[in-house]
């Protein structure tokens, strides 16, 4: 996991794609997915990474993990588009153990595929 990574993210698609490529590069299968260890990891990148996880709190009383990186003092300059980011880009993680999904902008769930 690379803090310089997630601190030159500029939308919330990007974060999406980070955290789905750091999840697939960690877990075989959703039943190997180590949430914890990667909330931890993401926190330690920085003071500017927060984690927040709600048990049950998913769609089919699935579990949340929410992870968040705060870019605003980055974007410096940079003025957000209406309806644009505001320079803290959270990415949404439910799961249970079968399956993952990324929760992208809307509520629109995305499973991720696993080889």
């Amino acid at each position: 996991m690379d803090a310089e990574e997630y601190r030159s993210v500029t939308s919330m698609r990007q974060m999406e794609g980070l955290v789905e490529r750091e999840i697939l590069r960690r877990s075989p299968s959703a039943r190997d997915f180590n949430p914890s260890q990667l909330a931890l990891d993401f926190e330690n990148l920085g003071d500017d990474f927060s984690t927040r996880h709600i048990e049950g709190g998913g769609s089919d009383d699935r579990n949340v993990l929410r992870l968040t990186v705060d870019n605003r003092d980055r974007l410096i300059g940079l003025v957000p588009a209406p309806g644009g980011s505001n320079g803290v880009f959270t990415t949404i993680i439910s799961y249970d153990e079968d399956e993952i999904i990324i929760i992208e902008r809307g509520g629109i769930e995305r499973w991720l595929k696993f080889d």
